[in-house]
């Protein structure tokens, strides 16, 4: 069944969703400050992975007895069963909106307040949420495959910039014991919880066979467990490779600067890190909308009202609530493994004994079989017609929603873009950063080429020039605030490709700021190439006798001439680790200038 119908969806949607659903909570959310890394993490993962391959055929027994809860164990119990589910939809729902919020505004860098960001993503996930389940079934058919060959396809393409001997270093300093295997095994298990609202969803699951409520069904979901498990298993593998032991310490969301150097051969996807971010973003977007619409099941199936409007506050009102400094992002994980979790495992004994009994009542007299088999010729002309009549309804609803999501995303794009509306005509984009300590003041040059001229796009008498200004301040904040006040133009770093750090700024052992604050720009990627000389600023201000900049020189050097060696250079990726690992710095190339002529000592 390709598209499901009467408000069911077939097994390879219910497959897509799962996935879709969490891809991106798990690559960004499990490896933060290497809890789930190194050996111990990945045996508890392994682990993990083949105890929910035998929970899922317990999720499917119970779907019986969460078809109806409160005929199941009666109203109280079972309407305080869907409180508890509820408010797990609901914070899950806030903790991601919140990931969300926090991602996008700092590493794409809209310029948009992160709490407009929630409310605009909130109000998308919302739109049809208790308008059952066909639509997230087509969402999850169309891309669900995509989606996840993008994922797999960006693990790929970064495996080319890992090392053996970072990998060495996992292998060398991560424990390896009992304790710390269950506490990995456990971590998974928590982030896996969200499957036990399966149940909930299974009477609107297609069945194939007589035995399809079990078999085919839970080979559905083991597929979808097998395939989250792999890829886990692959990123923690991945992550060591590349920025070694030590960095993944520091590192909140690792993924993200991996993202930056997932590249096709040739440079063909340099600095397109945005392109994987959107599948990421889209994967969240899904997982709270997931959360929504079973919010409002759950509502709907315990009878606590309709949920369209207080469902949606709840959420919001729990992401910006803050007590003591403490958010829902500091809690939720708590809250899943010392409360969600045990609750939901007993709550599902409980349903599990209650709804076994009524099993063996589900089969229906055999006089009502006869009346059914009776009257399905006449009823069968009645279902399709009402079945015709409700899909032309459904895309016709359908397309009306897509496109108020249309128009509030473009007005939203429009309204709320801060500096990311700048015409690129009114940017400066310097290809070269200097770093220098002068009057014990940090001194940044940027080094901007004449791009009409860069591009074969100049005209006769136009002569732009290579510009090199300089900006000085006691920190980066106030370099980039003096900048706005004394520059005409809006500084875009997204095409930064050489780093060149002066020997004061050496010396005096401030470089560590340097390096932070560069891996605080979202738009800085970690190819750029490092280099050191005895004063940066005269190094980025320096041109070629043929008026080349030293971006364009230097990129040159390295990646064109024949006699070049990208090898031989440092990147700012390998700074990070150097820094996270030492504390010290890697041997840089040697800038030096001698009038007009550069020369460059490896």
């Amino acid at each position: 069944m390709k598209f499901a119908e009467n408000n069911r969806i077939s097994q390879r949607q219910l497959y897509r969703q799962i996935v879709i659903a969490f891809i991106a909570p798990f690559l960004l959310c499990l490896f933060r400050g290497r809890r789930n890394q190194g050996l111990s993490g990945l045996t508890g993962t392994l682990l993990a992975v083949a105890v929910f391959l035998f929970y899922v055929i317990f999720l499917i027994r119970l779907g019986y007895a969460f078809a109806n809860p409160c005929k199941t164990a009666g109203k109280i119990l079972g309407r305080l069963m869907g409180i508890f589910y509820l408010v797990y939809c609901i914070l899950g729902a806030a903790f991601l909106l919140d990931l969300l919020g926090e991602i996008v505004s700092v590493s794409l860098g809209t310029g948009v307040q992160k709490v407009w960001l929630c409310v605009i993503a909130l109000i998308v996930c919302s739109l049809g949420t208790h308008r059952g389940i066909q639509r997230r079934g087509r969402i999850g058919e169309v891309s669900g495959g995509l989606v996840l060959v993008a994922v797999v396809l960006m693990l790929l393409l970064s495996a080319g910039q890992g090392r053996w001997e970072y990998f060495q270093e996992m292998l060398w300093n991560s424990e390896f014991s009992g304790r710390r295997i269950l506490q990995s095994g456990y971590y998974v298990i928590c982030a896996f919880s969200g499957l036990s609202l399966l149940p909930f969803l299974l009477e609107h699951v297609e069945k194939k066979g007589n035995s399809g409520n079990v078999k085919s069904i839970g080979k559905t979901v083991v597929l979808a467990v097998v395939t989250l498990g792999v890829l886990l298993i692959l990123a923690e593998l991945l992550l060591p490779a590349v920025f070694g032991w030590g960095r993944l310490r520091y590192e909140n969301y690792p993924i993200l600067p991996l993202l930056a150097g997932a590249d096709l051969p040739g440079n063909v996807l340099a600095r397109f890190d945005v392109l994987w971010m959107g599948f990421l973003l889209y994967s969240l977007l899904f997982s709270v909308g997931s959360f929504l619409h079973y919010g409002h099941l759950i509502v709907e199936k315990t009878g606590l009202g309709t949920g369209r409007v207080w469902i949606g506050l709840l959420v919001f009102v729990v992401m910006v609530t803050e007590v003591r400094g403490i958010r829902i992002r500091d809690y939720f994980e708590m809250y899943l493994g010392c409360i969600f979790v045990p609750g939901m495992l007993i709550i599902q004994i409980i349903f599990f004994i209650m709804g076994k009994k009524r099993w063996k009542k589900k089969a229906e007299p055999s006089n009502l079989k006869k009346r059914n088999r009776a009257g399905w010729g006449k009823n069968s002309i009645n279902i399709a017609r009402q079945r015709k009549a409700a899909e032309g309804l459904n895309l016709g609803n359908y397309v009306r929603r897509c496109s108020v999501v249309v128009i509030i995303l473009g007005i939203s794009l429009f309204t709320l873009s801060g500096c990311g509306g700048v015409e690129p005509e009114k940017r400066m984009y310097p290809l070269a950063l200097g770093a220098d300590i002068e009057d014990r003041k940090f001194q940044l040059t940027y080094g901007v080429p004449d791009l009409p001229k860069a591009t074969g796009q100049e005209k006769n008498g136009e002569d732009q020039g290579n510009a090199a200004p300089s900006v000085s301040g006691d920190s980066f904040q106030e370099i980039e605030q003096l900048y706005s006040r004394t520059q005409e133009k809006y500084l875009d770093m997204g095409h930064l490709e050489i780093l060149v750090l002066g020997q004061s700024l050496l010396d005096g052992g401030r470089w560590e700021q340097v390096l932070e604050y560069l891996k605080q720009e979202p738009t800085i990627g970690e190819n750029v190439y490092v280099f050191r000389s005895s004063n940066a600023a005269e190094a980025v201000g320096w041109g070629s006798p043929q008026e080349t900049s030293l971006g364009e020189y230097l990129l040159g050097l390295l990646e064109n001439n024949p006699d070049g060696s990208p090898s031989q250079a440092v990147t700012l990726r390998e700074l990070y680790h150097e820094m996270y690992d030492r504390g010290a710095l890697p041997a840089l190339p040697d800038l030096i200038i001698q009038g007009e002529e550069l020369e460059v000592v490896f």
